[in-house]
C-alpha cells in the first residue's frame, strides 16, 4: 500500500513539472517571435521534463538568432553561458568550453575586463574543468572570479544599498572552490586556510574581507 502511494505521489509530481513546463512553451511569448531568449526558455522547459534532444535544439537555434542580431547583441554572452551549462551538465566537456570561452570573450567586450557579470561565466568554466580533473585549469578560473567579487567589495564600499553580503557570500562561493582544487593539487593543508576563509565570511557576511 506504501509502494502505491509513493508510485502514485512520484507521478503527480512528473506530470505536474510537465504540465508547468508545456506551460511554458505554449506562453505567447515564447511562441511569438523566436527570439533567443524565447529558445533558451523553450529549452530550458524541454531540459526539465528530460526531452535533451529538443532542449539542445533550441539552445542552438537561440545562439543562431542571437547572432543574427549582429556581433554586438549584448545578449550574445548570457545566450551562450545558458547553452554552455546546458552542455556541461550533459557531459559534454568539448562543447560547452568552447560556448564559456565565446561568452566570456563576448561580455569583456561589451563590458570591459573586471565586470562582475563575468563571475558566473568563469565559475561555470571552473566547474568544467573540475569534472575533467583539470583542477590547475579550474582554479585559474574561480581565482579570476575572486578578484572581481574583492574589486568590487573595494571600489563599491561607500555605495548606498551596496549589495555586500551577498558579493560576500559569493566569495565566499569561490574560496571553497579554490579548497577543493587545492585539495586535489596539493592536499588537504594546503586548502584548509581557504575553507577557513570562507566559513569566517558565511559566519559574518556583513564583514570585510577584501585584500
Amino acid at each position: 500500500m506504501q509502494k502505491k502511494a509513493l508510485a502514485s505521489a512520484k507521478t503527480l509530481t512528473v506530470n505536474l513539472a510537465l504540465i508547468a513546463a508545456m506551460a511554458t512553451l505554449a506562453t505567447p511569448g515564447a511562441l511569438a517571435q523566436g527570439t533567443a531568449e524565447a529558445h533558451v526558455k523553450q529549452a530550458e522547459a524541454f531540459h526539465q521534463i528530460g526531452r535533451f534532444g529538443d532542449a539542445e535544439k533550441h539552445y542552438n537555434l537561440a545562439v543562431k538568432q542571437a547572432f543574427s542580431l549582429g556581433q554586438n547583441n549584448p545578449n550574445i554572452p548570457d545566450v551562450l553561458a545558458s547553452s554552455a551549462d546546458f552542455y556541461r551538465q550533459r557531459g559534454n566537456y568539448g562543447r560547452a568550453e568552447q560556448l564559456y570561452l565565446q561568452a566570456i570573450q563576448y561580455k569583456k567586450r561589451g563590458v570591459g575586463q573586471e565586470h562582475i557579470d563575468l563571475t558566473n561565466l568563469y565559475m561555470g568554466l571552473g566547474f568544467l574543468y573540475y569534472g575533467e580533473d583539470k583542477y590547475y585549469q579550474a582554479e585559474e578560473q574561480y581565482r579570476s572570479a575572486l578578484a572581481i567579487y574583492e574589486k568590487k567589495l573595494r571600489t563599491d564600499k561607500n555605495i548606498p544599498n551596496f549589495n555586500k553580503r551577498d558579493v560576500n557570500l559569493k566569495m565566499a562561493e569561490c574560496l571553497e572552490e579554490i579548497a577543493r582544487c587545492v585539495e586535489k593539487t596539493k592536499g588537504a593543508n594546503d586548502a584548509a586556510s581557504y575553507r577557513a576563509k570562507a566559513g569566517q565570511i558565511k559566519a559574518s557576511p556583513m564583514g570585510d574581507y577584501y585584500n
